[in-house]
């Protein structure tokens, strides 16, 4: 009988520890889509177009949210919402085109900063100029870590390397101004 109850427990802390973890994981989901929606309004705002198609995914991704809190206790549902949303974060870290819009929005706002950075310190590599992009839009550090697809620790190494490399190209003040929130 002992036995019996221990295993009950086991099993019900093994459910209570999921569905914790998975409430976690959608709101880091949340949180990325969110921004993401920051980053359409402001490119409204900045006059860009963006395509029907990324449109379309933000109703997309708005109808997957609506249904999840209609289906929160439903495991097997929230699971079809968390990988369609892991599919949508997934078409976005590889679009170039959309990555591109994005940085056009920057340059139009900070003084096109992506032009300066490519030209004065070409060492800075694809990753670490997209961290500075999702960086300026207002990204948490949560949400760019599920985007680059890494952790926050890495992301704290990864901004001391992108110091550093503007340091060594003696453009110290812009990652003072990146960094700091000051331009």
């Amino acid at each position: 009988m002992l036995i019996i109850i221990v295993i009950g427990i086991i099993i019900y802390m093994y459910m209570r520890y999921r569905n914790i973890k998975h409430s976690l994981d959608i709101a880091n989901y949340i949180s990325v889509i969110n921004e993401l929606k920051q980053a359409i309004d402001l490119t409204t705002k900045e006059t860009v177009a963006i395509s029907n198609k990324q449109l379309e995914d933000f109703i997309e991704l708005n109808k997957l949210c609506e249904i999840f809190y209609t289906y929160e206790n439903n495991p097997r549902m929230s699971d079809l919402i968390i990988g369609s949303i892991q599919k949508f974060i997934n078409s976005i870290r590889r679009d170039k085109t959309y990555i591109s819009k994005l940085e056009t929005i920057i340059n139009d706002k900070y003084d096109n900063i992506f032009v300066k950075l490519r030209n004065r310190c070409n060492k800075l590599n694809d990753k670490e100029l997209r961290y500075i992009l999702y960086l300026l839009l207002g990204f948490s550090v949560r949400s760019i870590a599920i985007i680059l697809e890494t952790d926050t620790a890495a992301l704290s190494r990864l901004k001391y390397k992108i110091k550093t490399k503007l340091k060594e190209a003696n453009n110290e003040h812009l990652s003072n101004k990146i960094f700091a929130g000051k331009l």
